[in-house]
This record gives C-alpha cells, sequence and structure tokens, in this order.
C-alpha cells in the first residue's frame, strides 16, 4: 500500500515524492495540555467525518514545491464499486496513477512505469497495466489518505509545539497546528464543518519536498472509471511482447529462411530444382503472408541480387537484419 499520511509537510496523499525531515524529539516539541485535547478534538473528528465518507469520498490536493513547481493528487474510493484512484502529477507530468478494485487487482497508467513496459504497451496499442490480485483492498490503499485517515494522523509525527481552535458563528471550528523539525516551524490549518467533519486543510513551512500545501474534501458516492480491456493489458500480454523482441534475430532468421522456402516450393511446382529470380519473388510473397512475429514489423524490401529482411529492436532502436541472395548454380544463401 502507498503510505498516504495528512497534510504535505509532514507526508501527504503524494508521500512517496516528498523527502521529509525527521520529527523533532519529544524533548523539542511539547504539547500542552490544552494543545493536547484539541488533537484529541481533531482526532474524535474521524468519526462523523468516517461516517460522511460511508458512500465514499475524495481528497484533493495542490501543493508548491520550494522551486515553484505546482504538484496535485487526487484519491478518491467508491464504496457500491469498491474501487480507489491514486493520481499525482507534478507540474505537467503523471507520476502515479493507479486504480484498484477489491477483490480484481490494479491498474497502473503507462506513464508511471518503466520505458520498458511503456514500449511494450505502446506496441500492443494499451495504456494501462492490468495485474490480478484477488486479495486486493481498494479502500485499504486510500485508507490513510482519507478525509477520517488525515484526522486521525494530526501530530502523529510528535513534533507539534501548539495548537489552537477558533469557532465560528455557524458552529464550525478551525484548528491552527504548529509543528516543529530538523528544517524549522512549519503550521497545519484544519477546518470542520458544523458537523464536525474536515471541511478542508493546508500547511505552510520549510518542507524538504514543499513549502504550502491545501487539502479539499468531498463526500459521497465517486465516479472512477475502470480501464476497459481495450485500453488495459496483462502482464502475460507484456511478456509475450519481451519474449518477442528478445528472440527478434531469431524471427528476422525465421522470416529469411521462408523466402528460401516459398522459393524452392515455386522451383517444384515448375519441376526445376535451380532457382531463377521470379522464385524469389514468390519466396518473399510466401514470408509476409507467413509473418513471424506479432508485435514487431518485419520488413521485406528487394535488393539487388534478392531481398533484406530487417526490424527494428524498439527496446535500443537498433536494426536485425539478414539478406537472402539468389548465387550461381540457382541457389539462395542467408548472410
Amino acid at each position: 500500500m502507498r503510505r498516504s499520511v495528512p497534510l504535505l509537510l509532514a507526508g501527504s496523499v503524494a508521500a512517496p515524492l516528498l523527502a521529509v525531515a525527521a520529527p523533532a524529539s519529544a524533548s523539542t516539541a511539547t504539547a500542552t495540555t490544552a494543545t493536547a485535547g484539541y488533537l484529541k478534538e481533531l482526532h474524535d473528528a474521524a468519526t462523523p467525518t468516517g461516517a460522511a465518507s460511508a458512500s465514499g469520498w475524495r481528497l484533493s490536493m495542490t501543493a508548491t514545491t520550494p522551486a515553484g513547481v505546482v504538484m496535485t493528487a487526487t484519491d478518491s474510493f467508491d464504496v457500491a464499486t469498491r474501487t480507489s484512484r491514486e493520481a499525482v502529477s507534478v507540474g505537467r507530468t503523471t507520476v502515479d496513477d493507479i486504480v484498484t478494485v477489491t477483490g480484481r487487482g490494479s491498474y497502473e497508467h503507462g506513464t508511471i512505469l518503466g520505458s520498458v513496459e511503456l514500449t511494450d504497451l505502446a506496441l500492443l496499442h494499451k495504456s494501462w497495466v492490468f495485474s490480478a490480485d484477488s486479495s486486493a483492498d481498494a479502500a485499504g490503499e486510500v485508507k490513510d489518505s482519507s478525509p477520517a485517515g488525515v484526522l486521525a494522523s494530526v501530530g502523529q509525527d510528535g513534533a507539534v509545539t501548539s495548537a489552537s481552535r477558533t469557532t465560528g458563528s455557524d458552529g464550525s471550528h478551525t484548528y491552527v497546528v504548529h509543528s516543529k523539525n530538523s528544517l524549522g516551524t512549519y503550521t497545519e490549518t484544519y477546518g470542520l464543518d458544523p458537523a464536525g467533519r474536515l471541511s478542508h486543510a493546508s500547511a505552510t513551512g520549510p518542507g524538504a519536498g514543499v513549502t504550502s500545501a491545501t487539502l479539499d474534501p468531498a463526500y459521497g458516492p465517486q465516479t472512477i472509471a475502470r480501464p476497459t480491456p481495450a485500453q488495459y493489458a496483462t502482464n502475460t500480454e507484456l511478456a509475450r511482447v519481451a519474449a518477442e523482441i528478445a528472440a527478434l534475430p531469431t524471427r528476422v532468421r525465421a522470416s529469411a529462411g521462408s523466402i528460401v522456402t516459398g522459393a524452392k516450393a515455386a522451383a517444384a511446382r515448375a519441376h526445376r530444382s535451380a532457382l531463377r529470380p521470379s522464385d524469389m519473388v514468390e519466396g518473399a510473397a510466401y514470408a509476409r503472408r507467413h509473418r513471424t512475429t506479432t508485435y514487431v514489423t518485419v520488413s521485406i524490401s528487394a535488393v539487388r541480387g534478392g531481398y533484406r529482411v530487417s526490424a527494428t529492436n524498439p527496446y535500443t532502436r537498433k536494426a536485425v537484419v539478414k539478406t537472402v541472395l539468389l548465387v550461381r548454380g540457382g541457389t539462395a544463401r542467408i548472410v
């Protein structure tokens, strides 16, 4: 499970992207009795917040890095379909996008995979990879980044130095929590609506990964699109593509051999043993009809004295080439 905790400066829905400094020791971050009471109120608010999330929820985050790059993340869960989604972008780059379905498995978008897997997907004309897993737990994947999870983890790093609370005329509450780590002091703000549910949260401070962040929750059923079979490939399919690419030299030579086989068959039909150029033409046509690859294109083109058989390795961009030549005496040779 991808660990997600409340706010950017203490770890968040995008925790893997952040290098958060270690919290201060208890001797340098001692909470007063009042502060402890406010933290308890925030923790207790996880109960009505969880109740509001009974049919589903979404938590959207926007953060800014020290370099001014904007990071966005959205975690969501729908109870009826037992589906969750975790999506994170830094600037215009998607760095995390996973859909999990309880009891079924997970779908990872190709943009977050390595170059090899991305190449395999392109050859399959797919954009997602599905990994079957009967033990998949969609709710568990995003539990810590749920609105209730945010509240439950406030102050759990032990770095809180003080906290305060203000109450609005409508019965809403705003809590400001100050904490300290080796980088300095940072501030987190949590809003609770009149029903005691998390309404918003934010953070500012000298975080190692970000300097400011806001969180906005939403409650109720969520529409989370699952990739369709036309959009995803399985790991078995990816393995087939990889195996074909690894065997490309053998496949190219096999296509060259098909030219010879087809040419000999054409000569035999004419009751000849020696091959002629016309037989080579039929041999090339035969080889094109009997492809030796499924995902990588093997090209067969006429050259002086015979045919050139080639394919490009999509991983290395290097060509694999064989040439079939009609030599003196009416025989074919592969070089």
